[in-house]
């Protein structure tokens, strides 16, 4: 009787009633094609997407308030300054050149005229800093002949010295 009282419970759980599954919804019938010979489905239209190699590139163009880099600049004599001074520009590096009194070709001179330096530069708004090497041999002239410790960058990209005095104009 144990075995009977057990199996009625299990039975009866069981017995529960379902729903009917739900009918399938029918699909769509295909529309006519509108190519000739076609096979009754409309061509699905997938735009022409160039590749990212073919797709026409737009220039590159330096950012407002970004220096171009590399880049060579050079400023002729001017108040303060009766040399040229060229100064280039890669990554965060400068090298500037002073042709003080450049020696003429064929003749032997004790200093070469031109005094170089190297540093880092740094973008502050309008205000390029120059921070030379500290370990950079010493060029006893070099004292005589100071580079600016920053240059000013105008609206138009151009370079100053002294907010305006001694303009650069970049090189090719």
């Amino acid at each position: 009787m144990t075995r009977t009282l057990l199996f009625l419970p299990l039975l009866m759980a069981c017995t529960a009633t379902h729903d009917e599954a739900p009918e399938p919804t029918p699909e769509p019938a295909p529309q006519p094609s509108v190519e000739p010979n076609g096979d009754g489905v409309t061509p699905e239209v997938i735009p022409d997407v160039p590749r990212p190699d073919e797709a026409e590139q737009p220039p590159v163009q330096a950012e407002p308030g970004r220096f171009p880099t590399p880049s060579h600049w050079t400023s002729p004599a001017c108040e303060g300054r009766a040399y040229e001074r060229q100064i280039q520009f890669e990554g965060n590096r400068f090298a500037a050149k002073d042709l003080v009194s450049p020696c003429p070709p064929d003749v032997a001179c004790v200093w070469s005229g031109i005094i170089d330096r190297e540093g880092e530069w740094s973008l502050d708004r309008k205000q390029l800093r120059l921070t030379p090497d500290a370990d950079a041999p010493n060029v006893p002239q070099a004292g005589k002949f100071p580079l600016p410790e920053h240059l000013w960058l105008a609206e138009d990209g151009t370079m100053t010295e002294d907010d305006g005095a001694c303009p650069y104009s970049m090189m090719d």
